[in-house]
C-alpha cells in the first residue's frame, strides 16, 4: 500500500510486525537517535485507541496482528512520521535500512523459538508403582505420594499407585526427585521415602518408576525410552519390567491373525520391540503362574506404547499401566 502523503511533502510510512519488548525498545532508539524529527507510536493489541489527526497524521485503527510466540513476543504497530521537504528523498534510505532490521529481529525471533525447542526436547515420565499393601498390610492400598523436585519445586500431590504423570520437559541436566508419603496440608514435607538423582541427556525421553527393593525399601528405577521414528504400519513396544518379581515372561497375541510373540524380561529390564500395528491382548506369567492376565492393547501405527509392571509378585499386587505416545515419526 503507498505511503500516504502528509503535509508539506511529509511521508507516512507504516510498518506492522511481532517483536519482543526488549527489540521494540531497541528499534525506537535507533530511529530517534538517526531521526530527532520522527514521530513514534505504538498501538498495541490492547488497545483500540485511534491515532490523533492534524497535520502530518491520519486517522489509523489498530488491527490484531499474529504474535510470533505468545510467551515471548507481542504485536505491535510501529507508525514513523517523517518529516522531510517535498523534494527530499532519504526517507528511501530510512526504509530500507528498517527493511534490513526487520529482516534481522524475525530471523533471531525464530532462530530463538527453534533454539527454546531444542532445549526443552528432553523429558521425564513418572510413574508410582509401590502398593500400599507391600509396604504393610494396614497401609492405604492406593499409597500416594508427593514428588519435590530439585527441593523447589512440589509437583505432585497425593500421586496412587499405578499412576502415570508425563511428560515433564526439562533442559538436559540432572535433577534431584524426593518422593514422600503425600501430605495434604502440607504437600512435600514428609520425609522422603526415596532422594536420588535423575540426569537426562540433550533430546532423550526417561521413565522414572518408584519401586521397592528386594528387602522392601523404596528405591527409583530409571529407563530410557526409545522415540526414535517408526516404520509405517508397526507400532512399538516401551514394556519396563519395575515390578519386584523373578523374570517374567510377555506375551503380545494379535487377535486377528492369533500370532503370539513372547519375551522374557528381567526385573528392572526394558523391553523394547517393534510388532506390526492392530489388536492384541498381553498377559504376563511367570512359569506357570499368571501374574497379569491377558489384557486387550491397541497398538496404533507409528506411535509407541510404554508399559510398566509394578507391585510385588510375591503378594500378588502385579499390575500392568499403559501410557500412548503417538505420532513417533
Amino acid at each position: 500500500m503507498p505511503a500516504p502523503q502528509a503535509d508539506r511533502g511529509e511521508n507516512l510510512f507504516l510498518t506492522e510486525f511481532a517483536l519482543a519488548p526488549a527489540e521494540h525498545d531497541s528499534l525506537r532508539k535507533t530511529i530517534h537517535s538517526s531521526h530527532p524529527t520522527d514521530f513514534v507510536r505504538d498501538e498495541f493489541l490492547s488497545s483500540s485507541r485511534n491515532f490523533p489527526s492534524g497535520a502530518g497524521f491520519r486517522q489509523a485503527e489498530s488491527r490484531k496482528l499474529s504474535p510470533t510466540s505468545e510467551n515471548f513476543h507481542r504485536a505491535a504497530l510501529v507508525t514513523v512520521n517523517v518529516g522531510y521537504v517535498a523534494d527530499s528523498h532519504p526517507h528511501i534510505l530510512l526504509e530500507k535500512t528498517m527493511k534490513k532490521l526487520i529482516r534481522s529481529i524475525l530471523a533471531l525471533a525464530l532462530l530463538g523459538a527453534a533454539f527454546s525447542t531444542a532445549t526443552f526436547a528432553s523429558s521425564m515420565f513418572l510413574v508410582q508403582g509401590i502398593a500400599g499393601r507391600d509396604r504393610a498390610s494396614a497401609t492405604d492400598p492406593a499409597y500416594p505420594v508427593d514428588v519435590l523436585l530439585n527441593d523447589e519445586v512440589c509437583y505432585v500431590h497425593g500421586m496412587a499407585f499405578a499412576t502415570i504423570v508425563g511428560p515433564l520437559t526439562f533442559e538436559p541436566g540432572t535433577y534431584n526427585l524426593k518422593v514422600s508419603i503425600a501430605n495434604t496440608l502440607a504437600p512435600c514435607s514428609n520425609t522422603p521415602l526415596i532422594d536420588k538423582d535423575v540426569t537426562i541427556d540433550p533430546r532423550s525421553d526417561v521413565s522414572a518408576v518408584f519401586a521397592l527393593t528386594d528387602d522392601g525399601t523404596p528405591t527409583l528405577l530409571t529407563f530410557t525410552n526409545d522415540f526414535t521414528p517408526v516404520a509405517a504400519g508397526m507400532s512399538r513396544i516401551l514394556l519396563a519390567q519395575a515390578a519386584n518379581a523373578p523374570p517374567v515372561e510377555v506375551t503380545f497375541q494379535n487377535t486377528a491373525t492369533g500370532k503370539s510373540y513372547s519375551y522374557t524380561v528381567d526385573r528392572g529390564g526394558l523391553l523394547d520391540v517393534n510388532l506390526p500395528a492392530g489388536r492384541y491382548t498381553v498377559a504376563v506369567t511367570q512359569g506357570t503362574t499368571t501374574v497379569v492376565a491377558a489384557t486387550p492393547l491397541e497398538l496404533f501405527a507409528q506411535a509407541a506404547t510404554l508399559l510398566y509392571t509394578t507391585g510385588e509378585a510375591s503378594n500378588n499386587s502385579v499390575t500392568l499401566e499403559t501410557r500412548i505416545v503417538r505420532d513417533v515419526l
